[in-house]
């Protein structure tokens, strides 16, 4: 078995809008990084479970922790062929 974790893969993909269709598709998206024996994070799965869309934590807290990973990663996997959020 190979080594899953060559490279630590941050993975963008759309989320808001249709949230359950997007968070299906960020799901494929983690399993496609997966497949490349990559180690892959999506910030947005991570921690939207935890912040409601309304308070402060929305930006103020989940960006700047995202951009931590991102610092981090050693590739940066965009998604966007279901196009991309603001």
């Amino acid at each position: 078995m190979a080594w899953l974790g060559n490279k630590r893969v941050y993975v963008c993909s759309p989320f808001r809008g249709a949230t359950a269709n997007n968070t299906t598709y960020a799901h494929h998206a983690l399993r496609d990084s997966l497949a490349r024996d990559e180690a892959p994070i999506s910030v947005q799965l991570l921690y939207s479970g935890e912040m409601p869309e309304d308070s402060v934590f929305d930006k103020d807290i989940p960006i700047p922790a995202g951009v931590a990973w991102l610092k981090s990663a050693d590739l940066l996997a965009v998604y966007s062929d279901r196009g991309i959020s603001e």
